[in-house]
């Protein structure tokens, strides 16, 4: 779910909130140079901390990482998120495989990887 300001600013994302007050979420990520070289910054700090955790307790913890954390520190060290509304239509979320046959349900070929 995405906090967003009359002049389309986003300015808090809230992952998987039991109970919200938001009435908006995001679905698609369109991004600039600025953004790749934060998240390449970002990711590289995560894994790094993925593996001081495995040295120090001797195992793995594995961890998702959502794009929307990832937004959300760049919210937080003030770069530019805006968000567009898209109120009249639809999408589907292709995360799943099931949702991913529905998506390309006319095109047997690609699901086969041919």
């Amino acid at each position: 779910m995405v906090e967003l300001s009359c002049d389309g600013r986003i300015h808090n994302i809230v992952l998987n909130p039991a109970v919200t007050h938001l009435e908006y979420t995001w679905i698609i990520a369109v991004w600039t140079r600025v953004f790749t070289q934060f998240m390449h910054q970002y990711l590289t700090d995560f894994i790094g901390k993925e593996r001081q955790i495995e040295v120090v307790t001797g195992g793995s913890k594995k961890t998702e990482l959502h794009l929307s954390e990832v937004l959300q520190h760049a919210i937080e060290r003030k770069l530019k998120v805006e968000g567009v509304i898209f109120s009249e239509d639809t999408f589907l979320d292709i995360g799943t495989y099931n949702d991913l046959t529905k998506a390309v349900g006319g095109f047997p070929d690609i699901m086969a990887g041919k």
